[in-house]
């Protein structure tokens, strides 16, 4: 159990889920779906996803697309926000509390495509936690704030005017994979950075076979994963101000 805090600094909270294509599902579309969930997302769209995809042939005058049908399901206000499609569902949440009630949401929703759908398999799972910490003062300053090995890039700036500095780092442990991102975010680009903002994108998952009744405990584990990623990233100052509940001082 990490630690408790009082705010955060969240932009997006997202679970998926993958499974072999279901082309039942495909051809009669999220009906029953909608019906499992409709007390949970009252809303619905379908968008079309197109992916341009490489030219089969360096003579090739176009290149190939490929689309993907989704089913969109959102809670009345819209910070909640179930996707389906034929080979995976995800779940966004904009306006996440805490861990309890998120894995509820998810429950609830996974519960819904076993039932109806009957996966045997799901292929991958992921969980990733985005936030987005802003403060006040000197962009360039995260003493105490963000844990300083993933800073240490700044003091190469020099005289110079920074725009942007992003990073990634894609680590495992046992069976988990984290996809990291990190650096201060310019909203502002291309001006110079003016804003003291800084992303730290957590992206936990577990990319093998798994069986429907083990994706909720592998959840629990993959939010241990993004909680211990977190834990490490950042310094006792913005621990103070999460417990304080001042996020939004910032």
């Amino acid at each position: 159990m990490g630690e408790v805090y009082a705010c955060n600094y969240l932009e997006n909270v997202i679970w998926r889920v993958d499974y072999p294509l279901d082309y039942s599902l495909r051809k009669e579309g999220p009906a029953r779906f909608q019906k499992e969930v409709q007390a949970l997302f009252p809303k619905r769209q379908e968008v079309i996803e197109v992916k341009a995809r490489a030219r089969p042939d360096p003579e090739s005058p176009v290149e190939l697309e490929e689309s993907s049908l989704q089913w969109v399901f959102e809670s009345l206000d819209g910070k909640k926000k179930a996707t389906l499609t034929g080979a995976w569902l995800g779940l966004d949440c904009f306006d996440y509390v805490d861990y309890k009630s998120f894995r509820d949401l998810v429950e609830a929703t996974l519960a819904a495509v076993v039932k109806l759908y009957e996966p045997s398999v799901f292929t991958r799972c992921g969980l990733r936690y985005v936030n987005l910490v802003k403060l006040k003062g000197n962009p360039l300053d995260w003493e105490g704030y963000i844990n300083p090995a993933l800073t240490r890039q700044l003091d190469a700036c020099g005289d110079r005017q920074l725009h942007i500095s992003f990073h990634r780092m894609v680590l495992s442990k046992d069976d988990d994979w984290i996809n990291l991102r990190y650096g201060v975010k310019n909203p502002d680009h291309p001006e110079p950075l003016a804003q003291r903002w800084f992303e730290l994108d957590i992206d936990c998952y577990l990319s093998r076979d798994i069986s429907p009744d083990e994706v909720l405990r592998r959840t629990d584990r993959l939010h241990d994963c993004v909680e211990e990623m977190f834990e490490e990233s950042i310094g006792e100052s913005l621990r103070t101000i999460m417990k304080k509940g001042e996020c939004n001082a910032g």
